[in-house]
């Protein structure tokens, strides 16, 4: 049997990969899908699943990414991103788990480990569960009591993202603030709507406060709602296996440091655990720690996006101005047209050979090294 802690993106659709092989019980703490989360993705979710077009809000193929002293770069995808229906998304991915299998348990929380036995309370009774498994698996967010109960949570940092959802008239590009720490942005959500938001390390509110004004001087808003949220930062010494208990998705800190998404990424890494379980059942893994075999294929990503984070996080307003004077070289645009941001391997190599004058900002590399 496999327990999988969480019924979130990663959750069901580890499950749902799972369940032709093993016997797969999720359980899941809260009675509702309910996620704080943009819900744009690059282009690349359609490498790991295909997308049904209901899912889909919008499709964005232009953005703006806008220096301190106001100058700016278009940019016009080649392939767009994704706006989601966010929980029509989760509910969609539960339905194709529970459609392979999978037994789902609302409102039961993970409490600890006991051997090879997961004690899960049901917050409706009160009553205990002792469910022994070969496999337990913690899809449960940052935050996540399956790496905290197994020592397994280590050092986190995080962006916390605040955002609102407002009425407004708009041209249906992303606009991207990287000058407000950490960042910022505007994103369509709708012909009528967008999503103003901001992630940052250090007095969030504040930051989100002055991101606000700045965008109500732009934009004529009617504000719905509001909604913050908290976004693990990738870490490249983050334990993900010990034992058989495994880590994926925000509960595994797989998450792009450079803007928060999650979903691509942690998807990958859900199907990565899948595959992993399964082979060992028939004896075919080629490697025998899931920690190395996802840092294998998703590290080396991930750490990049995570070195680029945190140079650009010591960038003043003139480094800014100067990264934005740079990237404005028709090659440069032409290479953000057409790979995805995903890719920061690919795009940082390509860019390095069309523009050495990027080399400028790896004098930040050595505040990087002595914050860490």
């Amino acid at each position: 049997m496999v327990v999988i802690i969480g019924s979130g993106v990663t959750g069901c659709f580890t499950g749902e990969h799972l369940a032709h092989e093993y016997d797969v019980q999720v359980f899941e703490r809260k009675d509702n899908l309910h996620k704080t989360c943009s819900g744009i993705v690059t282009n690349r979710l359609n490498e790991v699943l295909e997308l049904k077009k209901s899912l889909i809000q919008d499709k964005i193929y232009d953005v703006k990414v806008y220096a301190p002293n106001k100058t700016s770069i278009d940019i016009h995808f080649k392939k767009p991103d994704i706006v989601l229906y966010r929980e029509a998304f989760s509910a969609w991915l539960k339905d194709r788990a529970q459609k392979k299998g999978c037994t789902f348990y609302e409102q039961h929380l993970f409490e600890k480990m006991d051997g090879n036995t997961a004690i899960i309370k049901d917050l409706k009774t009160g009553k205990r569960l002792e469910i022994k498994n070969n496999y337990i698996i913690g899809a449960d967010g940052a935050f996540s009591r399956v790496a905290k109960e197994t020592g397994m949570y280590g050092k986190r940092k995080f962006f916390t993202a605040i955002k609102v959802e407002a009425k407004a008239k708009h041209d249906n590009s992303i606009k991207f603030y990287p000058f407000i720490k950490d960042f910022a942005w505007v994103s369509p959500i709708n012909k009528e709507e967008v999503e103003i938001g901001i992630a940052a390390q250090k007095n969030p509110a504040e930051v989100f406060d002055r991101f606000l004004k700045i965008i109500s001087k732009e934009m004529k808003l009617k504000v719905i709602k509001k909604e913050s949220a908290l976004i693990p930062l990738y870490n490249p010494l983050q334990i993900m296996q010990k034992r058989n208990v495994f880590l994926t998705g925000d509960a595994a800190t797989i998450n792009k440091p450079t803007s928060g998404g999650g979903i691509v990424f942690g998807l990958k890494s859900s199907k990565i655990l899948a595959d992993f379980l399964i082979a060992k059942k028939h004896g075919k893994a080629l490697y025998q720690n899931y920690n190395w075999l996802i840092k294998s294929k998703l590290g080396n990503e991930l750490w990049l996006h995570s070195v680029m984070r945190n140079i650009m996080s010591n960038f003043k307003d003139e480094d800014w101005n100067r990264f934005i004077a740079y990237t404005k070289k028709e090659e440069i645009v032409q290479l953000l047209r057409d790979y995805s941001r995903d890719y920061a391997i690919k795009i940082g190599l390509k860019t390095l050979i069309a523009q050495p004058k990027f080399l400028y900002f790896l004098k930040y590399l050595k505040d990087v090294v002595r914050e860490n």
